[in-house]
């Protein structure tokens, strides 16, 4: 009698211990969520800023379509920040060469001034045009100004993040 006892106990302590062990795979194997607090819009920022002059320098050196490459890429890390429940949306201008190319990823219409005059930009739209020395990008009524270095290629940025609190944060770049 004493050993089924000793047996029924086993049993349970054994069965404690898987399903403690269950508990634990599962709480750690949970997605990771950005919090209000969180710094991960920071930190896609600044990850952007760091990748964003290597896709052109390399669409550039090796003669691809750099409208394309970065296209691409900002569509890869739009859906990447998807993946961490942040709602991202940019408006971009690379200006290289005598071109410059503007694309609008903001969910909204974007106005761009620049000297030769004023061009709308419906979300998903893209242009291509005659390199520029300043253009204004015009946003819900907030105006980002940006001027462009004489013979240097770079980038101007305006990235917007929220989160599922809906908090915000606008980072510029260039």
């Amino acid at each position: 009698m004493a050993t089924k006892k000793m047996h029924k106990k086993s049993q349970f302590y054994l069965l404690t211990a898987i399903l403690l062990s269950v508990v634990v795979f599962l709480l750690a194997d949970l997605p990771q969520r950005t919090e209000a607090g969180s710094k991960e819009p920071l930190y896609l920022y600044q990850n952007f800023i760091s990748e964003a002059p290597r896709v052109i320098n390399n669409a550039i050196y090796n003669s691809r379509n750099m409208t394309s490459d970065f296209d691409d890429f900002t569509s890869k890390f739009i859906y990447h920040a998807g993946t961490k429940n942040i709602n991202l949306s940019l408006f971009y201008a690379v200006i290289y060469g005598d071109q410059m190319v503007m694309s609008n990823r903001m969910g909204e219409g974007v106005n761009v001034t620049t000297s030769s005059g004023e061009i709308v930009l419906n979300h998903n739209q893209s242009v291509s045009m005659a390199r520029k020395d300043s253009l204004n990008v015009e946003i819900g009524g907030i105006s980002y100004p940006f001027a462009a270095d004489q013979n240097v290629t770079s980038f101007k940025l305006i990235f917007r993040t929220e989160d599922l609190n809906s908090n915000k944060e606008v980072y510029i770049y260039g």
